[in-house]
């Protein structure tokens, strides 16, 4: 009877398994931004926050873009964070290993808005594009500097790995911009 029961329960456990769709596969974005530039001793301050987070970038839902205004969830995949936090994270420790302080009361303030996060898929070829769009304001001036690439993927797998170069890359060149338009601060 013991048996009976405990295969009767095994059976009931594997088919109830099999009738669940696929579990989503967590996309890990890894930027580790430390030492994309040679830290600098410039004791700079700076507050970094996003300005404007559409729902499609407040979202662990990650999305291809199929036409020129077709979005689809791209199935079984979802962000770990959602992408402008990720950004925002990115940006922060990228300052922090070039040597500036990130601190939300700083005279400095970054501010960002999103504006394509994505893997694009047309026909056979498939890329990701990050577009940002940035805004320092810094003792009593505005300055504003957009960044937009896009790279060419082997593969959907590599879609995470292939925003991150991107983001790099945009880090890079946000701290040397950033760098030319605000003074040290002690």
């Amino acid at each position: 009877m013991k048996k009976s029961a405990l295969s009767l329960s095994v059976l009931l456990l594997v088919a109830s398994c099999s009738l669940h769709p696929l579990p989503y596969k967590k996309i890990a974005f890894i930027n580790e931004s430390t030492g994309i530039l040679s830290k600098h001793n410039n004791h700079c301050k700076i507050d970094v926050e996003y300005s404007n987070c559409s729902n499609a970038f407040d979202s662990y839902t990650v999305y291809a873009q199929t036409g020129e205004y077709m979005f689809e969830p791209l199935s079984n995949y979802e962000w770990i964070d959602t992408p402008c936090n990720m950004v925002k994270n990115s940006i922060k420790n990228a300052f922090k290993s070039y040597g500036c302080n990130t601190n939300p009361q700083a005279k400095n303030r970054l501010t960002f808005e999103i504006k394509k996060f994505q893997l694009i898929s047309t026909g056979n070829k498939l890329f990701c594009e990050i577009e940002v769009h940035f805004e320092l304001n810094s003792l009593n001036k505005s300055f504003v500097i957009d960044f937009d690439k896009k790279r060419k993927m082997h593969n959907v797998t590599s879609f995470a790995s292939c925003l991150s170069t991107l983001t790099q890359s945009m880090d890079r060149k946000l701290i040397k911009w950033v760098n030319k338009k605000i003074e040290p601060t002690k």
